[in-house]
């Protein structure tokens, strides 16, 4: 990408949201405590508003490689998906996207199902373990399913902060050469 790319500030704002997160879960390994202080539960809400954030960040980016024409406090999934229907486009990358948010196993669905009832209903549940072969681990549990994330708290956090770097560099890089950019 050039310095007189177009979509550079769209492109720096995503990738800012996922340097936030993890600097926040830089943060987290280093002071943390034990999973239930109020500063553990802050760098998880945290990572994962800034996780979801880079995310949503991507679809502005979308919005413009694909011209959807949509004002950008009105991009979202579902409003970006029918504007291309109306144009008689598709996006491979939002599909996929949206086929990870809503799979109950998958990483981005346990990261946005704790990111939603954190923001709207209570904090990210969690399963604290004492003794045993998971000694002083903290496990995040799915508010939605139930399902408990089995790595330590920090470990799941960095994979999916690892997962989304990984999947928007290529969502990135397939949605410029979709449409020839």
């Amino acid at each position: 990408m050039s310095s007189h790319d177009p979509f550079t500030p769209l492109v720096e704002r995503t990738d800012a949201k996922i340097r936030y997160a993890e600097l926040q879960l830089d943060h987290l390994v280093k002071f943390a405590g034990n999973g239930s202080t109020d500063v553990d539960r802050a760098f998880y809400e945290s990572i994962l508003f800034h996780l979801l954030g880079a995310k949503d960040a991507f679809l502005q980016e979308l919005n413009a490689y694909y011209q959807a024409g949509l004002a950008p406090n009105r991009v979202a999934q579902n409003s970006l998906r029918l504007a291309l229907k109306s144009q008689d486009k598709q996006s491979a990358e939002l599909r996929e996207i949206y086929q990870l948010e809503t799979s109950d196993a998958s990483w981005l669905s346990h990261a946005k199902q704790m990111r939603d009832s954190a923001t709207h209903i209570s904090g990210v549940a969690r399963k604290f373990h004492l003794g045993g072969p998971n000694d002083r681990k903290v496990f995040l549990r799915n508010p939605s399913t139930g399902q408990h994330v089995e790595l330590h708290a920090p470990e799941a956090l960095a994979e999916w902060v690892k997962s989304m770097r990984v999947l928007l560099v290529r969502l990135r890089q397939s949605a410029r050469l979709a449409n020839a950019l």
